[in-house]
């Protein structure tokens, strides 16, 4: 009986550059990792954080 021997796909950042724009994602070991766009929330801290003030 034959096993097909699973490969895994090696990505380079040419596949990050190939996204479609807004897609958000890291590059670690060869493996893309997609990630969520910032929320709400997040960018409330961000803003505190830089000016030093809550954003409303």
């Amino acid at each position: 009986m034959d096993q097909a021997i699973s490969q895994e796909r090696i990505c380079t950042i040419d596949d990050i550059y190939a996204l479609p724009d807004g897609q958000q994602a890291e590059l670690i070991d060869g493996q893309i990792y997609y990630m969520a766009p910032p929320g709400a929330k997040h960018q409330r801290i961000l803003s505190f954080l830089h000016l030093g003030t809550v954003a409303k």
